[in-house]
């Protein structure tokens, strides 16, 4: 279980566009939205 640091309004990363997904299916992108689904579970926790 990763869970990685929620980006806040303001925070100047969300202004830079994010690269494309090459493979939706590979095991990197699989890792990411494991870590999404982590993050948020732990987010509603609190």
């Amino acid at each position: 279980m990763a869970v990685r640091r929620i980006r806040q309004l303001g925070d100047p990363i969300l202004r830079v566009r994010c690269e494309r997904v090459q493979n939706p299916k590979s095991a990197a992108t699989r890792l990411i939205a494991d870590d999404l689904r982590d993050t948020l579970r732990v987010a509603k926790e609190k």
